[in-house]
């Protein structure tokens, strides 16, 4: 007489804080062919996981997955940092770049600038671009301010600033 499994539930493999697989049992959903599993991720937990299913019929027969039966994903929960700085700036000029490189690829970017004796503006919102040029209006403070958003939704936690003082004039 064969040995019947003792549990007719299958496994999920997934993975704990250290990124190891730790087998769970999954829940049934009031039929025989669904299965489901919840899984609170540790807000700590960042990187690449792969989730596998394994069972046993009632005849005895085991399912274990191939390489293909995985499903691997990422979860991150970093926020982006962003360096913000002018370039291309000559003294004589009104003219400059404003630069700025998350420590993510593919963010995208809210940018505000301040021109003297006003408040604070959008110059781009939700924008890929990395630079851009800016003429100012005539001697004084100008100030920028970016914050990126990463691809999981992770919003920069404060503004990376640069303030560029303009004293062309007249000579």
């Amino acid at each position: 007489m064969a040995n019947k499994p003792k549990e007719l539930k299958p496994h999920i493999y997934v993975p704990n804080r250290d990124g190891e697989s730790k087998r769970k049992l999954m829940q049934g959903s009031g039929t025989t062919t669904t299965w489901d599993f919840d899984w609170d991720v540790p807000g700590s937990y960042d990187g690449e996981g792969v989730i596998t299913v394994d069972g046993v019929d009632l005849a005895g027969n085991a399912y274990v997955y191939d390489d293909e039966d995985k499903l691997v994903f990422t979860i991150d929960n970093t926020f982006p940092e962003t360096e913000i700085k002018i370039t291309n700036y000559a003294s004589d000029s009104y003219d400059f770049t404003v630069e700025w490189l998350s420590s993510e690829s593919y963010c995208t970017f809210d940018v505000q600038h301040r021109t003297p004796g006003e408040n604070w503006i959008d110059w781009e919102i939700d924008a890929s671009l990395t630079s851009k040029d800016f003429h100012a209006s005539g001697d004084g403070t100008y100030k920028f301010r970016v914050k990126a958003t990463d691809l999981a939704g992770n919003v920069e936690k404060e503004w990376s600033k640069v303030v560029i003082e303009i004293e062309v004039g007249e000579e």
